[in-house]
C-alpha cells in the first residue's frame, strides 16, 4: 500500500512539475519589436497636442514627421521610404526631423488640413512660427493611391536644405491614363 502512494506522489508531482514546465514555456512573452524605434530625432517626444507649442517658442523652421508610430502606413514610410534615404546617408536617423505622434489625434480631416495643411498622415511637414501663428511652409503627405517613395522624400528635403548627401532629381515617367 506503501509503495502504491508513494507512486501515486511522484506522479502527481511530476505530473505539477509537467504543467508547471509547460507554462513557463508556452506563457506568451512580452515581445520587443525588432525595429520599433522611430527613425527620426525623437528626444523631445513631440505629440499632435504639443507640437504646436513647441513651435510657437521661436522663429526656427521646424521639420516633422506626423504619424501614428502603430500604423501600417507609418511602418511602410519607416521600412520603404525612410529607411533606404538612411541607408544612402550611412546615418541612424534623420536629425533634422522630429516625429511627432499622432496616434491619440482627432482622426478627422479638418483637423489635419486646418492644423498641419495634410490630408492623411503620415506626412512630413516644414513649420514656422510666424507672428505668433504656425505656418506650414512645405509639406509631403501620405496618400494611399500613389504612396510617397524615398524619390519623394529626398526631393522634399532637398528643397527645404536638410538633405545631405548627394542630389540628383530623377526623372519620372507619369502614370498612364486609365
Amino acid at each position: 500500500m506503501k509503495t502504491k502512494i508513494t507512486q501515486l506522489v511522484v506522479l502527481a508531482i511530476a505530473f505539477i512539475l509537467t504543467g508547471v514546465l509547460l507554462h513557463a514555456y508556452f506563457s506568451p512573452k512580452e515581445i520587443t519589436p525588432v525595429d520599433k524605434k522611430p527613425i527620426s530625432s525623437d528626444a523631445l517626444n513631440l505629440t499632435y497636442a504639443n507640437a504646436e507649442e513647441y513651435v510657437l517658442r521661436d522663429g526656427e523652421i521646424h521639420f516633422f514627421w506626423l504619424c501614428d508610430p502603430d500604423s501600417a502606413d507609418t511602418m511602410y514610410v519607416r521600412d520603404y521610404v525612410m529607411k533606404p534615404l538612411l541607408e544612402e546617408l550611412e546615418e541612424d536617423s534623420f536629425d533634422d526631423i522630429k516625429m511627432v505622434d499622432f496616434k491619440e489625434a482627432p482622426d478627422t480631416m479638418h483637423y489635419r488640413t486646418s492644423v498641419w495643411g495634410v490630408e492623411y498622415i503620415p506626412a512630413f511637414v516644414a513649420v514656422q512660427n510666424v507672428e505668433k501663428k504656425m505656418v506650414i511652409l512645405s509639406k509631403l503627405s501620405w496618400d494611399k493611391d500613389n504612396p510617397m517613395t524615398s524619390s519623394d522624400l529626398k526631393d522634399w528635403m532637398y528643397e527645404n536644405g536638410i538633405w545631405h548627401g548627394d542630389y540628383e532629381k530623377e526623372e519620372r515617367i507619369d502614370q498612364p491614363i486609365d
